[in-house]
């Protein structure tokens, strides 16, 4: 399952994502199941309609009734996308991403069949909490997180609040240096098959040349 973090407004954004990598994603006699996580509350009436146009045309659209999008309220979109993906579907891992990030599906999907963990916590880690442009969560952590939200401290950082959420549990930590997911683009090396970095356009804002 991929949970893709997006705002109203970004519909372009998300039309780039569908032609690219969710196409790849797609691919094959099993399809898989993304979405694009949207809070909508206090959005104005005419996006709302656009929002119900696109999501009657591609399917993809999750929307959080009761969220407010905000910098400040990250980690609590991050809470509520797990409630909405425990509640509604069944998947062995949840991969969250931002807009701003390309994702190597297959090698990623092949590389999680191997590691075979309920409680993977699998990302570029700074200390215990991967950096927040993307990372893995196995199912049984994504459960812990939805069942005790309303136990939940919500910190400014999303990466920092999960980490936290999930400190007193046993979790299976991977630092993976192939998800490029720093401000900081670290760059493309091809000795290390990259599966997560920033978009061609994400790269384009920061002045950091595109990987090839």
């Amino acid at each position: 399952m991929v949970a893709i973090m997006s705002d109203a407004q970004e519909f372009a954004i998300r039309d780039i994502i569908r032609q690219t990598w969710l196409k790849l994603y797609n691919k094959g006699p099993k399809k898989k199941k993304h979405f694009f996580i949207i809070g909508i509350k206090n959005t104005p009436a005419d996006t709302l309609s656009k929002l119900k146009e696109e999501q009657m045309l591609y399917n993809d659209l999750a929307f959080l009734e009761d969220h407010v999008e905000s910098y400040n309220n990250l980690a609590r979109k991050t809470a509520d996308t797990m409630r909405f993906m425990s509640k509604h579907y069944l998947f062995d891992y949840l991969l969250k991403v931002d807009t701003d990030s390309f994702v190597r599906i297959k090698p990623l999907i092949d590389y999680l069949i191997v590691l075979n963990h309920p409680r993977l916590y699998l990302g570029y880690m700074d200390g215990k909490s991967p950096t927040g442009g993307g990372y893995v969560l196995g199912r049984e952590l994504v459960e812990f997180i939805a069942n005790n939200f309303h136990l939940l401290k919500f910190f400014q950082n999303e990466d920092v609040s999960v980490a936290t959420w999930i400190a007193g549990i046993d979790v299976k930590y991977i630092h993976d240096v192939r998800f490029d997911t720093e401000w900081d683009s670290r760059g493309w090396s091809k000795k290390i098959p990259i599966l997560v970095y920033p978009s061609p356009y994400a790269l384009a804002a920061r002045s950091v040349p595109a990987l090839p």
